[in-house]
């Protein structure tokens, strides 16, 4: 009996699947506006396509400008057909790094203090796109740490630090900013301090 076999039956040449994966294109860094090329498919009809960092989805469309709050991820487009009788293709591309956002450290102190005194020193992290910069500040006395703070939001990227006390002597104070998982880690100059 072959009566299943006339009208009704599904032409696979008109299935909508993929035969290139799809692209991103453009700088892939924070503020930048990427381009999603979906590919090249068989099969007629139009095209969704979807944006993800990691596992997540972000948004819909051609096009994609990277907010800084995505800088150290990963970014991929997923490809499918709009519509479709049945289950959709898709098609995933390559995923694109996001660079973490460079930082700047500069540190302010006096030039000197008296020993019975607790030096106070002021540190400012500058993350271009950051308003709001956090992360852990290691004070250096040549190469020894002697205080670590935490750089929190409401800092907005400025801190003031009191030091312990310090030797009679010049001291070499600089500030390490560790950075977090979006913005690298930066080293301020070197700041004499004489206590006497």
């Amino acid at each position: 009996d072959e009566d299943w076999c006339g009208a009704g039956a599904l032409d696979l040449s008109l299935v909508p699947a993929p035969l290139s994966k799809p692209a991103i294109t453009g700088p892939a860094r924070a503020g930048y506006t990427l381009s999603a090329q979906a590919g090249t498919w068989i099969g007629s009809g139009t095209r969704t396509v979807r944006w993800y960092a990691g596992s997540s989805h972000v948004t819909t469309g051609s096009t994609f400008r990277v907010p800084t709050a995505l800088a150290g991820r990963s970014l991929s487009i997923r490809v499918a057909p709009t519509a479709a009788a049945f289950a959709p293709i898709t098609s995933s591309s390559v995923a694109r790094s996001i660079p973490r956002l460079t930082s700047r450290t500069s540190l302010s102190a006096p030039k000197s203090v008296k020993r019975s005194k607790r030096a106070k020193i002021t540190v400012k992290v500058t993350v271009p796109g950051l308003a709001r910069p956090t992360g852990k500040v290691t004070i250096l006395d040549g190469t020894k740490r002697i205080k670590t703070v935490t750089l929190a939001a409401k800092h907005r990227g400025k801190v003031t630090i009191t030091l312990p006390k310090l030797k009679k002597g010049k001291h070499r104070l600089k500030a390490v900013y560790a950075g977090t998982s979006q913005s690298l880690p930066s080293t301020s100059t070197t700041r004499s301090v004489r206590s006497r």
